[in-house]
């Protein structure tokens, strides 16, 4: 293994050597480095590290500090992720398609992954200079713009597109895969419902009934039948670093353990439906949606009405509220105490969504589809 797998192997002359490959240094070294670990929210799935960079020249042209993501220290931890390609898909999202991305990425100075034990770095431009978005709190109507606007010109570029052919290292594993969604929602439900408080059980119960009959059928049409682009699938404030607002404002996103392809709206619900208030989301959805699809036939796709963007945009509101209810309940099975989510942060998004579903009325929706025909090809509807 011929990398850094701990912050504590990097050093002054490692950095200078890859520095100097990406043509970033040139007649000069890095002198010293001092390390932040980035705190608790921070790289769940593995460590983030800061690291702050002094030249020998102080007119250096290099980064003066850069971000090291590993990946999880502990190997029953790393070993499941790694399973399911976490490290691996970031690794070649950064080799492979963000030097092509209309969507800003951070720069990656390095990537490596050992296909033996998982131990994965990449090396990455630190964007600490713009303002990194929360999950909990309410995100404003001028970034959700943002944020639709870029990642609809994102999926608008890898929509259908050839280079996407074959590349099996997007494709989901483990329970992640659209075949297992339903069996491991069901498995992790009870666990769910005994960390979260009373008052959010009442507003995900009477959900329950759609999540168990129509979960996986909705995660096999969204990530599996075209249309299908390039999507980022994790799509939320958390990940988004903003510079600006309005028209003079841009986004750079991170966090690309779980890219993979399928319909453009599980992003776009995904952000909206857990980032804006509700009663923001309520005013201003259709019309941000509006201006994701008129993007879309802007940069060349075509055969996409509106009404189908809406249709799937209700139907995709269901996913992230499925996902953590799994990720939540498996942790439960295994860790979990009896109070683990009741009141956290977790539970503000997850009431999100909730309202989400309800107020696009997702359940008459399937139950019209299901009247109609499968739900995968359900009558658009839209008002």
């Amino acid at each position: 293994m011929d990398f850094p797998t701990h912050h504590n192997g990097i050093t002054v002359e490692w950095l200078t050597s890859i520095l100097q490959e990406r043509g970033v240094l040139n007649q000069t070294s890095v002198l010293s480095f001092t390390t932040e670990m980035l705190g608790p929210g921070k790289g769940m799935t593995g460590q983030l590290v800061r690291l702050s960079l002094v030249y020998s020249r102080p007119d250096a042209a290099g980064p003066r500090s850069l971000i090291a993501k590993f990946s999880a220290p502990n190997p029953q931890m790393r070993g499941p992720l790694h399973s399911m390609g976490f490290y691996e898909r970031e690794m070649r999202f950064y080799e492979q398609i963000a030097p092509q991305s209309l969507l800003r990425t951070p720069r990656c100075y390095f990537s490596a992954v050992d296909p033996e034990e998982g131990l994965s770095l990449l090396l990455l431009e630190d964007l600490s200079y713009a303002r990194n978005g929360s999950a909990v709190e309410d995100c404003s109507v001028a970034d959700a713009e943002l944020a639709v606007i870029g990642i609809a010109s994102f999926h608008a570029q890898w929509w259908q597109h050839p280079l996407l052919d074959g590349q099996d290292w997007l494709e989901m594993r483990g329970f992640l895969a659209a075949s297992q969604v339903q069996a491991t929602f069901d498995l992790s439900w009870a666990p769910f419902l005994s960390i979260i408080s009373d008052s959010l059980a009442e507003q995900i119960v009477p959900l329950s009934d759609d999540l168990h009959r129509h979960l996986g059928r909705i995660s096999t049409y969204l990530y599996m039948d075209g249309p299908r682009t390039l999507i980022h699938n994790d799509y939320h404030a958390e990940n988004l670093f903003f510079v600006g607002a309005g028209h003079d404002g841009s986004i750079a996103v991170v966090d690309w353990q779980v890219a993979t392809l399928g319909r453009g709206v599980i992003d776009v619900a995904r952000f909206l439906g857990g980032n804006l208030h509700p009663n923001a989301r309520r005013e201003h959805d259709l019309r941000l949606l509006r201006s994701y699809h008129k993007i879309l036939l802007e940069n060349g796709v075509s055969n996409y009405s509106f009404e189908q963007c809406w249709y799937e945009y209700r139907l995709a509101m269901l996913l992230p509220l499925g996902l953590i209810a799994m990720v939540m309940g498996l942790a439960a099975r295994v860790t979990a105490g009896p109070d683990a989510m009741k009141g956290g942060p977790r539970e503000v998004i997850v009431t999100r969504y909730c309202r989400a579903i309800t107020d696009l009325k997702v359940s008459d929706l399937l139950m019209a589809s299901v009247e109609e025909r499968d739900v995968a090809h359900g009558p658009p509807i839209c008002p």
